[in-house]
């Protein structure tokens, strides 16, 4: 199941908001503390190259897919990003199929 329209747009709505707050936060304490934000729109619009051609990762995979490979980039400064996404997934969709197993 891919990242379906009504998430992406609730999740674009939590996004603005937490630049709202992030742009806050910067002008009481940007001078003493300096960070970069990485969304899962960030994610979910990255152009991946599989075999049909070229596709943005949110029209293949799931939210819960696109939080983990959130989780792994944020992790893993410097990483190259198409290959930390599609990692990610699989190690999700592993550790998902071991748990349904049980």
């Amino acid at each position: 199941m891919r990242y379906t329209q009504e998430e992406q747009d609730s999740d674009e709505e939590r996004v603005n908001n937490a630049f709202e707050v992030l742009d806050a936060f910067r002008k009481q304490f940007g001078d003493i503390v300096k960070f970069d934000a990485l969304t899962i729109t960030d994610v979910g619009n990255v152009v991946l190259n599989p075999f049909k051609g070229p596709v943005a990762a949110k029209d293949i995979y799931s939210r819960d897919e696109l939080l983990a490979a959130l989780e792994v980039i944020a992790d893993s400064p410097g990483a190259d990003i198409e290959e930390a996404i599609v990692i990610a997934v699989n190690d999700y969709r592993e550790t998902h199929q071991k748990k349904e197993r049980e």
